[in-house]
């Protein structure tokens, strides 16, 4: 579902509404230090659920001084998040 490295995490699973807790529960215990890479780019499959999930994490980083950064955001993604009006908050 994720993969983990130093500072960093790959997200490899489909970001639906079916997945959506397991990946934002996947990711919390790894939010520590001054920051975390979240990796986007294998994600496929998604839908309005993963702009939840990237808020999740972004909010509970904050709570715990962890900046989490995302990278590799697929296009579809951007433009939920545009179309949502979100982008500024999280890319």
């Amino acid at each position: 579902m994720i993969e983990f490295g130093a500072g960093t995490a790959r997200v490899r699973a489909a970001m639906v509404m079916a997945n959506a807790a397991a990946l934002e529960s996947a990711l919390l215990p790894r939010l520590e230090g001054d920051s975390i890479e979240v990796d986007l780019g294998a994600v496929t499959e998604l839908d309005s659920s993963a702009l939840s999930v990237m808020m999740g994490w972004r909010r509970e980083g904050a709570a715990r001084h962890c900046a989490v950064r995302y990278t590799g955001v697929p296009a579809n993604l951007r433009t939920l998040a545009d179309l949502y009006g979100v982008a500024d908050l999280l890319l």
